[in-house]
């Protein structure tokens, strides 16, 4: 999901926060900028829902990816 959708104020994008966090999340992994390069260089975070896991307990975890381990060999943006 691109981060720019976690963070809009808009009530459809305020109440799928909701939903997803009330009923659904259970982890969130936010990665670098550029991880998709050359097809997208928006920061992204993966989602992870479980509805199951997600009843069972009223934490979501946060995990944050700062270097992914291909910087400078990352393939150059396409025009």
């Amino acid at each position: 999901m691109p981060e720019g959708i976690i963070f809009q104020s808009q009530g459809a994008y305020r109440q799928l926060r909701k939903l997803l966090v009330e009923e659904y999340l259970i982890a969130v992994v936010s990665l670098p900028a550029g991880v998709f390069q050359p097809y997208s260089g928006v920061k992204t975070s993966i989602l992870i829902l479980d509805k199951s896991l997600a009843r069972t307990s009223d934490r979501i975890a946060f995990f944050k990816v700062q270097n992914d381990g291909l910087g400078a060999q990352r393939p150059a943006p396409r025009d």
